[in-house]
């Protein structure tokens, strides 16, 4: 079952984080070969994507410590819904083994134009 995490950003600007995937007794997962699929929607299931990520464009793997660093472009974050997105952030193994390991929303505050 996938983790839930909720963000609050501001729409139109750049959105960073650095989210850790740990065993149950806090250790690294080993991230080696895997690659990671962010979608963002207009709702949970939605139709309508906003924003792809991926490890070739906006994930980055930290194999090391186990951490995916995300950063999403603000010609991305301007068009997230109001007052919320949803997002799902996919691991696929070195097996093509695919993981739902974190689900959420993006709630938005109403920015002025950037």
């Amino acid at each position: 079952m996938a983790g839930q995490k909720n963000f609050e950003i501001d729409q139109g600007a750049t959105f960073y984080t650095e989210i850790e995937y740990l065993n149950g007794d806090d250790t690294p997962i080993d991230l080696e070969g895997c690659t990671a699929k962010m979608q963002v929607r207009n709702s949970k299931g939605g139709g309508k994507i906003v924003c792809t990520l991926t490890t070739d464009d906006g994930i980055a793997l930290d194999t090391e410590t186990a951490t995916f660093k995300i950063t999403i472009a603000p010609e991305f974050t301007k068009n997230f819904y109001y007052p919320k997105s949803s997002y799902d952030l996919v691991v696929t193994d070195t097996n093509n083994n695919k993981t739902r390991i974190l689900e959420g929303y993006f709630s938005l505050s109403r920015s002025t134009t950037l």
